[in-house]
């Protein structure tokens, strides 16, 4: 594996030769952790062109000198740490590239001598925004009332009602989840759950009709019908939110 790894790097015989260690923190500021984190959400997204965006140089006492590629930062990163990324790459599906990023980020900030401080507070403002984004819960209910004691001159359905329960995700969302939950009803009739996507192909509403038709004489009883529709939204381009978030937390935590 680190032949593999190691394939294409400049290497040199350690007994006459050696990278330069770095030997202070360097200050990553907003620029800094934009660019390894920018960098990082590239990687995970296309595992295939890593050699686009870090290099790696040599190898001094179990590390590789890495230097983001296009940009003034390098550092130190163990030989198993390089390997374990490469093994995560590897591992990335199409179009989930969220857990790679999650998983190397914090590596790679560790490698560029991130302090310990700002790698924390990264990690922790982008797990807290995407967990809160990514997905989440609707509940709308509805109900719809029918007068009750017959009709005048005994014209039918004067008592009937009806009212469409809807609801449509916001934009950048698509329902994931969803159903039905009838509540009480009493001479009720709720209709078909109807579906409709939007152009991403994916569902973006989703709707049922209730109504209710009590007796038609003197002294009937009014009727009732009431439900509510459950589910979950999820955000629909992934790749968008989790470039947005991360660097949206990299410019706060690094400014």
């Amino acid at each position: 594996m680190r032949e593999l790894i190691a394939s294409g790097i400049s290497t040199f015989v350690l007994s006459c030769m050696f990278f330069p260690l770095p030997t202070k923190a360097q200050q990553i500021n907003t620029d800094g952790l934009r660019e390894i984190t920018s960098a990082v959400q590239d990687m995970c997204l296309h595992p295939d062109r890593t050699g686009r965006y870090f290099s790696v140089e040599g190898e001094a006492e179990g590390s590789f000198l890495i230097k983001l590629i296009g940009a003034e930062l390098e550092g130190l990163i163990r030989v198993e740490q390089w390997e374990g990324i490469h093994e995560t790459l590897e591992s990335v599906l199409p179009g989930q590239p969220l857990n790679c990023t999650m998983h190397v980020l914090p590596i790679l900030l560790e490698a560029f001598r991130v302090p310990d401080s700002q790698s924390r507070e990264v990690q922790a403002c982008i797990k807290e925004r995407v967990s809160n984004v990514i997905s989440q819960p609707f509940s709308i209910p509805a109900s719809v009332r029918c007068p009750g004691g017959g009709c005048f001159l005994k014209s039918s359905s004067c008592n009937d009602r009806g009212t469409s329960l809807r609801y449509a995700a916001p934009s950048g969302y698509f329902i994931e989840q969803y159903r039905f939950v009838q509540g009480a009803n009493n001479y009720g009739n709720t209709g078909r759950l109807k579906v409709h996507t939007g152009a991403s192909g994916k569902t973006n509403s989703v709707s049922v009709h209730l109504s209710c038709s009590p007796p038609d004489h003197a002294g009937a009883p009014g009727g009732w019908n009431n439900g509510e529709l459950r589910g979950t939204i999820s955000y629909i381009d992934l790749d968008e939110l989790r470039s947005r978030i991360s660097t949206e937390c990299a410019l706060r935590i690094g400014g």
